[in-house]
């Protein structure tokens, strides 16, 4: 998210126009202004997010659009509001993260910002930057098998002979008396 101002949004009370289609919820629309509108957004914008602009018949809009947000079939995205005279704009894109690093999989060019902000000034945010995501992974890894590790038996040490191997079945042994 980009601001002119502060950087701390919140949401406010306007209609919002941007949606995208909840494609794990149905419900039987009563209206058939709804039922229209929701086989329109099916059609046209069935998993990206979309303006009411961009749909055809406003009336059919107006009447339909209601009732299907009153049964949560589209998600929609608020209107987000700083201070007056100020400006937001939000980007969002789908990212890999992998063992290697992060792939942005949806590209395209975000405008230059420039900010009176830097997270360089504080060395506590730079430390925690530079960590490695797998490095919480591998220790708790480490942890698990430590404990899992039985208390006064060497890990190199094996089991006595008089046992059977964990894969074999214990079976009757025929013995004279």
């Amino acid at each position: 998210m980009i601001s002119t101002g502060e950087g701390k949004t919140r949401e406010i009370n306007d209609r919002t126009t941007v949606f995208k289609r909840a494609v794990d919820r149905n419900y039987s629309l009563k209206s058939q202004a709804s039922r229209q509108l929701l086989a329109e957004i099916n059609k046209k914008y069935p998993i990206l997010p979309f303006t009411l602009r961009a749909l055809s018949d406003e009336k059919k809009r107006r009447l339909g659009i209601v009732e299907i947000v009153k049964h949560e079939l589209l998600d929609s995205y608020p209107v987000l509001f700083e201070k007056e005279g100020e400006f937001v704009a939000q980007f969002k894109y789908t990212a890999l993260i992998l063992p290697n690093g992060t792939v942005r999989l949806n590209t395209f060019p975000l405008p230059h910002v420039s900010s009176a902000y830097s997270v360089e000034s504080d060395p506590e945010i730079v430390k925690v930057l530079q960590t490695s995501p797998t490095a919480g992974a591998a220790a708790k890894k480490k942890k698990k098998a430590k404990k899992q590790k039985p208390q006064g038996q060497p890990a190199n040490q094996q089991k006595p002979p008089d046992q059977p191997p964990a894969n074999q079945k214990n079976r009757p042994t025929d013995s004279k008396s």
